[in-house]
């Protein structure tokens, strides 16, 4: 049977909301979104001995800006002193505008019940720098949304931006998503990296491998060709925030990490890494994560 995006992100919800009443609820999950998590507000970029070469080189540095109307705050990352006031200025348009994408996702969500949005939405969003790079900055947004009272839900998403190019990547832009890498998806190779509930982690991620295995057979028969599409859709145009609960990418430190909706009471996404050189054959080859990670990354022709 084939699955339009649409319908996998239904299915998913409904698979994972049925999984978490039964025997294997998150303990404490339910309630912990209670106290609004406002994200990570830590800027720090680790930096691995293998990697502070290249995090010399940087010229640019990273500043905090707030966007704020009534109870919505949304806070993202400007860069400064590059070098080049151009370049500088259509880098910071463009993630200030991709931060800030979500409030059409309000705007429809509020028409629900056909009030103003600003006086509708309650929001409070925060970045985390996975990763700063010469060539690459890659930004996961976290903290949570709520309508009119409602109880909150953790919002998320990421943003991968060729700082060359000025293009926001896709996952596909820069892995080779084939029915290699989708097994070692399968056979978890990834790590869950839960940031929400790390305690919880394995629980998590038994939940979505089931579900994936409603969806997809991955535990008798793959379907690798509605597998492959379900991953070459991350970080898709559509993905804005919660509300379209689609699953995102980021770059970390010589890893990758995807990012799976889960349910409201997992915390709405899970973060799952693997390191570069689990998947060093499955990276494109003279794309940019290459010219960040020379001595990691070494793609096979």
């Amino acid at each position: 049977m084939k699955y339009n995006k649409k319908t996998v992100s239904v299915l998913l919800t409904l698979m994972l909301a049925f999984l978490i009443v039964g025997a294997n609820t998150v303990p404490g999950v339910a309630n912990s979104l209670k106290g609004k998590p406002s994200g990570d507000k830590s800027q720090s970029v680790k930096v691995s001995g293998a990697n502070k070469q290249s995090q010399k080189s940087i010229k640019y540095n990273l500043v905090k800006q707030t966007f704020s109307k009534n109870k919505i705050t949304i806070r993202y990352p400007q860069i400064t002193n590059l070098g080049d006031n151009p370049k500088q200025k259509n880098l910071n348009d463009i993630l200030k505008n991709d931060a800030l994408k979500r409030l059409n996702n309000y705007k429809e969500w509020a028409s629900a019940v056909e009030k103003p949005f600003e006086n509708t939405i309650e929001a409070s969003i925060d970045y985390k720098v996975k990763w700063k790079g010469t060539n690459l900055l890659s930004v996961a947004y976290s903290g949570y949304s709520c309508l009119d009272g409602e109880p909150p839900e953790r919002d998320y998403n990421t943003v991968n931006l060729d700082l060359n190019s000025g293009k926001i990547l896709m996952l596909k832009d820069f892995v080779k998503i084939d029915q290699s890498f989708i097994n070692k998806f399968i056979a978890r190779k990834f790590v869950s990296k839960n940031s929400l509930y790390p305690n919880n982690n394995k629980i998590i991620a038994d939940q979505v491998y089931q579900s994936l295995d409603f969806l997809y057979q991955i535990n008798s028969k793959p379907n690798y060709k509605n597998l492959q599409q379900y991953f070459e859709e991350t970080d898709s145009i559509s993905c804005n925030s919660m509300v379209t609960s689609c699953n995102f990418s980021y770059i970390a430190d010589h890893s990758l990490g995807i990012v799976v909706a889960v349910s409201h009471a997992s915390g709405n996404y899970a973060e799952f890494e693997i390191g570069f050189d689990e998947i060093r054959d499955n990276i494109k080859a003279g794309n940019i994560i290459c010219k960040d990670f020379p001595k990691l990354v070494q793609p096979s022709k």
